[in-house]
């Protein structure tokens, strides 16, 4: 007891004394998109460039851009133009004209940007993210998620209309739309579209858009990112799709990814269930059935565990009750053993006495 004793005391001390030490140093780094909309950023993350991030690499990005849209403008930025405008005094304040009744104006050149040129494009993306000119890593951030997003575009179907200028309008709409939310957003169009090869249409362009929307509202699962891909490719293999799958296998993803089903052994069988009986599910209604079918299989597995839990509740009552009375019952056996004890110690001195 005592050589135990010693080792309690000195796990004591070694743990009050690692418990003692001073914390790390905290460096906190507040961006200007925290200031602008006044709330702090826990899962930034900054992407690392190989190259590095100089104003050289900067330039060979946008000449790689530049040789991917070659039909795009890239030199007239702008015009002239003359306007008119208000004189003001030292005061701010507009000159009255008394002979013409009006306030004074002037003329000058101004110069109206050219909104369809990819340098001002890429200059509004900057200012709409509060990227200042010599912040070369949030420049080369921006120009080679472009080049993804360009790459998975037929080169024709891109260049025509306003199809670039609505894909820079993203990155304005979207502040954290990257490489990595865009390879996330391909990743799953494969998964619903697997005769996806580039975006040259109307149709395919809305889709891929309405999952990279999706991706970046919401965190995808890679556990069920894995499992919507298993119960998509089961149910293609039925051979029973029409040319609207693609829609309703980006349904059935989102139905997996929403499920509630924290436990990954249970979500993992649940969806192998479901497969083995695929084919009867499809003839329901593929969709509306997955979304019955998970929703009441987290609804029967709560039922489970409240059951589970009741009983463990119950048994660990009996245990308290069993323990209590256990224990009644020792510390009656020692008062009765020390009740004895005297009366064996009376006996002997009454005999001693006599």
């Amino acid at each position: 007891m005592s050589v135990v004793a010693i080792l309690v005391v000195s796990m004591g001390i070694l743990w009050f004394i690692f418990n003692s030490r001073p914390g790390t140093p905290v460096r906190v780094v507040v961006n200007k998109w925290e200031v602008v909309e006044n709330e702090i950023d826990t899962i930034a993350y900054q992407v690392e460039y190989e190259s590095g991030c100089s104003k050289e690499t900067v330039s060979a990005s946008l000449d790689n851009l530049k040789k991917l849209l070659p039909l795009l403008e890239w030199d007239s930025l702008g015009r002239l133009e003359t306007k008119s405008y208000y004189l003001t005094d030292r005061y701010g304040n507009y000159i009255y004209d008394e002979d013409s009744w009006s306030y004074k104006k002037g003329r000058r050149q101004v110069l109206v940007p050219n909104e369809g040129a990819v340098p001002n494009l890429l200059n509004e993306i900057y200012k709409s993210r509060y990227i200042d000119s010599l912040d070369y890593c949030g420049q080369l951030q921006i120009i080679s998620t472009i080049q993804l997003l360009v790459s998975l575009y037929d080169p024709e179907f891109l260049q025509s209309g306003t199809k670039f200028v609505d894909l820079c309008n993203q990155f304005e709409y979207y502040r954290k739309l990257d490489e990595y939310s865009v390879l996330v957003a391909l990743r799953i169009n494969k998964i619903v579209d697997n005769q996806f090869r580039l975006i040259s249409d109307n149709e395919t362009l809305r889709r891929f858009y309405e999952i990279l929307q999706y991706v970046l509202s919401s965190d995808a699962s890679e556990e069920k990112l894995v499992h919507a891909d298993s119960v998509i490719s089961a149910h293609r293999r039925l051979g029973l799709g029409n040319k609207n799958i693609a829609d309703e296998y980006f349904e059935a993803f989102r139905i997996v990814q929403s499920a509630d089903i924290t436990n990954p052994k249970h979500f993992k069988r649940a969806i192998e269930d479901f497969i083995v009986e695929i084919k009867f599910y499809h003839e329901i209604g593929f969709t509306k059935s997955l979304r019955r079918y998970l929703n009441l299989y987290e609804d029967k597995l709560n039922w489970k565990e409240n059951q589970k839990r009741r009983i463990q509740e119950s048994k660990a009552a009996n245990r308290w009750f069993a323990l209590k009375y256990a224990g009644f019952a020792m510390l009656a056996i020692g008062i009765f053993t020390i009740i004895l004890l005297l009366f064996s110690i009376q006996n002997i001195l009454r005999k001693k006495m006599e």
